[in-house]
């Protein structure tokens, strides 16, 4: 943070009665953050139903999606000519996913304090890219595979 931000940040904090003056976290105590010369409140996220993370895909996930993809194409109906004309069946079709790949994950379902004490699970759909999505359950916040996180800031 700049001297200015620094400055900025510990009237606030005096006029607040939220720091003591002359700390250099200061910003960090109050909450604030740095954002191109100017300071903004922050707070800290929680994720509820609807809400779009990032999604890190892990190896299994990666297979779970190709084998998903593969069984799809696996004709289970009765034949093409006891069909009508428009049927064509539920493929699930996209680009080939990799491991590491971050891919949006719409929350469905949160789980207070399944990984301990204010550590959540969620449930959600990752988007992938082509026409399905993988439905991934108990996930936790992190950026390691199989693991979502917030999307930055742009």
């Amino acid at each position: 943070m700049s001297e200015a931000d620094n400055e900025l940040a510990a009237a606030l904090g005096r006029a607040l009665g939220k720091a003591e003056p002359g700390r250099d976290d200061e910003a960090k105590v109050l909450g604030m953050q740095g954002l191109g010369g100017e300071l903004r409140k922050t707070q800290a996220q929680t994720p509820s139903i609807g809400r779009i993370v990032h999604y890190t895909l892990s190896e299994k996930d990666v297979e779970q999606i190709k084998r998903l993809r593969h069984d799809s194409t696996i004709v289970t109906t009765p034949p093409r000519s006891h069909m009508p004309k428009d049927v064509h069946g539920p493929f699930r079709v996209g680009n080939t996913p990799s491991a590491g790949d971050v891919l949006p994950l719409m929350i469905v379902r949160v789980w207070p304090d399944e990984g301990g004490p204010g550590i959540p699970g969620v449930n959600g759909q990752v988007m992938l890219d082509g026409n399905d999505v993988l439905w991934v359950t108990s996930v936790h916040e992190g950026e390691a595979p199989s693991q979502w996180q917030w999307p930055p800031r742009v």
